[in-house]
Order: structure tokens, then sequence, then C-alpha cells
């Protein structure tokens, strides 16, 4: 059953022609800093940015935090000051980029219907600040408070971009929807559509490439998506098959998303308990590491390694550990960070015939090895949202 709904927002909710906008900005951004600095190579600093985003970076590093660090060692700094005049960038002369844009019709009851049923999402690549997407939703002719939605993509708050399919793993388990249970509209079969469907989202392609609608569930504008959902489409799509390709992206996405809610625990709240009988949120991460690596990941090994074996599911877990301190507590996800990548390494050396091994499982009956490694994705998402759920993020 389809619970939430992730809207693109350039070409989507909003029109524009990406590359004129991207160019217009990056030229505003130049003359902006030569007039505050006297200095140019903004433009290039931010390209270089963009493209460090895509690299490697520790976990706990948002996009916004990569685009900082390449600008400050471009000679743009301090970082107050660069702060500072991003802020100034956004709220005084970012309307300068709006006649790029313009506004289109419908999608604004498109949102309001959706709103009525569905958890909504503004799953925007978020290589942007949180100010830049406040202002387009406005543009946009939607709400800019992000209240309103469940959750909106920006660079301050994600780890992942479009089209990297981890990028819609993290936003799943950061508001506790399993991707089967959720429809990505958006323009772009690149950015949108084809990496949506790698992680098991269904997908409806609005505005651009119909003639490729075929490989969407869905396509037309945006009145034609309204349409569709006003006569029952959402319910009667179907789950995506189970596939290989999910796996990686979806316990990669979800290390992410794990990074992204830890990153808002206050010192204090690593060891409260939203009830006696309710785990702390530090009890949290040290299930996921122990069971990352004394039973997620040598499940999976044994049904590489045996010949059908027999799997008992595991005892109701006793209290988790607790390492002495909150201070050691963001050390405990790394240690499980560490873990999944060495879970990662050993599903990537899997062949299509090493995924469909089976399995006897005492709960699930007859399984495969993809089935218990999706088993584990679930795993983390469900504890990811008992986080989330504990800071208040999610309902």
């Amino acid at each position: 059953m389809i619970k939430a709904v992730l809207f693109d927002l350039d070409g989507t909710l909003l029109g524009s022609n990406e590359r004129e906008f991207v160019g217009a900005f990056l030229n505003l951004c130049e003359q902006y800093y030569i007039d505050e600095w006297q200095k140019p190579g903004m433009r290039d600093a931010i390209r270089k940015g963009l493209q460090a985003m895509r690299g490697p970076r520790d976990y706990n590093q948002t996009n916004i935090d990569i685009s900082t660090q390449v600008i400050l060692e471009s000679g743009f700094g301090p970082v107050e000051e660069l702060q500072r005049l991003s802020e100034r960038l956004y709220s005084e002369r970012y309307e300068e980029v709006r006649p790029m844009t313009w506004q289109i019709p419908g999608v604004d009851v498109v949102m309001q219907t959706i709103e009525q049923g569905y958890t909504v999402v503004i799953a925007t690549n978020p290589v942007y600040p949180e100010q830049a997407i406040r202002k387009r939703l406005a543009w946009a002719g939607l709400p800019d408070d992000f209240s309103t939605y469940a959750f909106v993509t920006t660079a301050n708050n994600m780890r992942s971009l479009k089209p990297d399919p981890a990028y819609y793993a993290e936003i799943m388990a950061r508001v506790g929807i399993e991707p089967v249970e959720a429809v990505m509209v958006g323009n772009s079969l690149t950015n949108d559509i084809r990496p949506a469907q790698t992680v098991g989202l269904n997908t409806y392609l609005v505005n651009e490439n119909l003639e490729n609608g075929h490989e969407a569930d869905g396509f037309g504008t945006a009145a034609d998506f309204l349409h569709a959902v006003n006569n029952g489409w959402l319910q009667q799509l179907q789950p995506r098959k189970l596939a290989p390709e999910m796996i990686a992206h979806e316990l990669r996405g979800n290390v992410l998303a794990l990074f992204g809610l830890l990153s808002e625990v206050k010192p204090h709240q690593w060891t409260q308990h939203p009830d006696p009988d309710e785990w702390s949120i530090l009890q949290v991460v040290c299930h996921l590491l122990e069971r990352e690596s004394n039973l997620q990941r040598p499940r999976l090994q044994r049904i590489l390694n045996e010949d059908d074996p027999f799997l008992t599911a595991p005892q109701e877990p006793a209290t988790p550990s607790e390492v002495a301190g909150a201070a050691n507590a963001m050390d405990v996800a790394y240690s499980f960070a560490k873990e999944r990548e060495i879970t990662l390494e050993f599903i990537q050396g899997l062949s299509t015939d090493d995924w469909l091994r089976p399995a006897t499982h005492s709960i699930f009956s007859t399984t495969t090895l993809l089935e218990m490694a999706h088993f584990t994705a679930q795993h983390d998402r469900m504890h990811i949202t008992q986080i989330c759920q504990t800071l208040g993020r999610c309902d």
C-alpha cells in the first residue's frame, strides 16, 4: 500500500530550464562575491564543491559541509564570514534568478490533494541550502514552511545526491517508510525515475521525455497525475519485485540516514529513555552494531556457504549494552558503519545464483539470501524510525 509520495522540485513542481537556471545562479554568485570580497573565482569554487559532494566523505558530513570545505580551501573565508554572506545572498539577491523559473498550473491542487491522504516529501536534488529551497517552493506557489512536509531534502540535511539510488534509500529511512510504500514523481528519467525504481519505489514521470514514459509506472502532466490519483491509481500500484541491485543502495542509504538523525542528538539525549520500557538512542545504535557483526552478516555468509541451512529466529535481545558516557556514542555509530562496509563488500561479490541460494527460516519458512539481505535493510529502518520518533522527527 502506498503511504508516501515524493516530489521532485525543479521541473516538476517549479518550471525551469535547469541548465539556464544553474548558469544564472553561478553568475550571480560570482558577481556577488566580487562585490563583497573583491575576489573572483566563487563560480569555480561552487562547481568544485558540487563535484566533491559526489566523492568519498566522512559519514557525518552533510552536502553543505563538503561544499563549504571546498569553498574555504579556495580562499573564501573565514567560515563565519562565508556563512554570513551566504545568508545575505539568499535573503537579498536570490530573487534575481526567479525570472528563470515559472509556476506550473495545478501543482498547488496536486499537493493539497496528496496531503489529505499521504506523507509528502520534497525530494529535490540536495545541492542547495535550506534558504534556496524555501524560496523555490514559494516561487512554485507552495508552502515554504518545511513543517508542511514530512521531509524536505536540502544540502543541510542530506549525505547523498541524485542520481545515486542511495539518495532515495536515505529518504525512506529518514521518514520511516518502506520503498515499496512510496511513489517518486519527477521529470527526469536519469535523476528521478530510474534510481528511485532501483531501490523499489514506484514512479510517475511528468513534463519531460514523455515518449519514454513507459519506463515509469505512470506518465503525463501534473493534471494527468492528479486525475490518476483521483481515480485510484495509487491504490492500484503493485510493489516492485525484490531484486539484488536494491540491496547495496538500501544498506548504504540507511547508514547515511542514521548519521543524519544522530547529528541532531544533543548530549543529554543519548541515554534518555522515551519511557521505562523503551531503549535509549545509544542502546539502539549499540544494537545495530551488535546485530550487524553477530547476526546479519554471518547469516548471509552461512546461506552462501551451506546448503539450505536452517535459520532460527534470534531471541528477543536483552537490553543492548551502552558505552560509558555519551561522548563515545558516535564512536559506536562509526563502528556500525565499518561493519556495514564489510557487509557491502561481501554482497558486492555475489553472483545472481548466490542471491537465490535457499535457506529455511524458523519463522519465514523457505527463504533466500536475497530475502534475508532485504530483511537486514528493513531491520535498519525499523530502528532508525525508533530513533526518529524519540527525537520527535517522525510520527
